[in-house]
């Protein structure tokens, strides 16, 4: 399926909703009754680092539009969206340790930025600077992972809503959300050291759905349950909004792998071919191995990971790769996946929220960062 271009005024729309969204959590959650929790104070710019710098703030766009969109007021509704962007924040703040990242869109990582502030302090040498520096962003992802669940359990939320709601909130982040995260961020580490044909495209379809695709869902239950005021899995509106997250998670992920390689490097939050680089085992890889002869999956695994690539070398591997259909591969998957998305849509009463819905989801393939 052809996906119809967003307008310029469409796309516009989306940013500034998204923009406010993202205004209103940093608002939320910088203020003296959390700043106060975070310490020493040292440590206090390095929890803020990413919560007060420019993002897309799409998860708790998506938790407050599914709220409205099932005939709830998404007032009430913030610290959820708040606790799904801190949650977020602190699984970046991980991932970007994990994969030795020191920019995260154009600006310093948290470990990265410890290591800065770290600069005066004398340690007996470079090594144990930087292990000090990992740490504190290791202590400080684990702070924001408190902090979010902690929000779960606002006076507000509690006095909105029905218990039985707040609950499952709490529960479920803490425990599936967080659990599925982790085994896909461990799932990317050890993928990346298996031969490219011991893996297959399903299982790491696996892999990112557990990593980036459960918040999601996450997200739009949340907001479902939070609009329907009641915990039932099998509600319909709920169920409905469960499909549209799984199916905009993986369009999400894939547009993601797609930007990593032929996306411009001034609107990531790293560079192009960094995937490459790393060794990452992406379905766009999967699919270019499948139809590749002998010569070019040998071609494949050579180059897959190696560091020393030039970007000239990263943009012969992306060429090799979209000879072999990979990326049109890929951006049609997106769009089938936008498509179901869209339709699982059609059980919502019209309003604008389920027309910003509808926008969102177009964007998630549309967007260019």
């Amino acid at each position: 399926m052809n996906m119809a271009p967003l307008t310029d005024e469409e796309k516009q729309g989306i940013r500034d909703y998204l923009a406010g969204v993202k205004a209103q959590v940093t608002d939320y959650v910088d203020r003296p009754p959390y700043r106060q929790r975070f310490g020493p104070p040292e440590s206090l710019d390095h929890h803020y680092l990413y919560l007060r710098a420019p993002s897309k703030a799409i998860r708790p766009a998506l938790l407050l539009s599914a709220c409205e969109a099932v005939g709830g007021d998404p007032v009430p509704a913030l610290p959820a969206a708040c606790a799904v962007e801190v949650f977020h924040t602190w699984s970046l703040v991980h991932d970007d340790i994990l994969d030795r990242d020191d920019l995260r869109r154009g600006r310093p990582t948290v470990h990265a930025y410890a290591r800065d502030t770290l600069r005066s302090v004398d340690f007996p040498s470079e090594a144990e600077r930087e292990h000090m520096a990992v740490s504190m962003a290791i202590l400080v992802g684990d702070n924001l992972l408190a902090f979010s669940v902690a929000l779960l359990n606002e006076p507000a939320l509690r006095e909105a809503f029905a218990p039985a709601v707040q609950s499952w909130l709490v529960s479920e982040l803490a425990t599936t959300t967080t659990n599925g995260l982790i085994d896909g961020e461990m799932r990317d580490c050890l993928y990346e050291r298996r031969p490219i044909d011991s893996l297959t495209a399903d299982e790491v379809f696996e892999m990112q759905a557990r990593k980036t695709g459960l918040l999601l869902e996450f997200s739009m239950t949340a907001g479902a349950m939070l609009g329907l005021n009641r915990a039932d899995l099998n509600a319909p509106e709920v169920r409905a909004l469960r499909e549209y997250a799984r199916r905009c998670g993986r369009a999400f992920q894939i547009q993601d792998d797609i930007l990593g390689l032929v996306g411009d490097p001034r609107r990531l939050s790293k560079s192009v071919g960094a995937d490459v680089r790393a060794g990452k085992r992406t379905p766009i890889v999967l699919f270019a191995y499948e139809t590749a002869d002998a010569a070019g999956r040998e071609y494949l695994s050579a180059t897959l990971g190696n560091p020393t690539l030039s970007d000239d070398d990263v943009k012969a591997f992306v060429a090799r790769v979209d000879e072999w259909g990979a990326l049109t591969r890929a951006r049609r998957m997106a769009d089938a996946d936008i498509a179901a998305a869209l339709s699982s849509l059609e059980i919502l009463p019209d309003s604008a929220a389920r027309d910003r819905l509808r926008l969102i989801a177009r964007f998630i393939v549309q967007r260019d960062n």
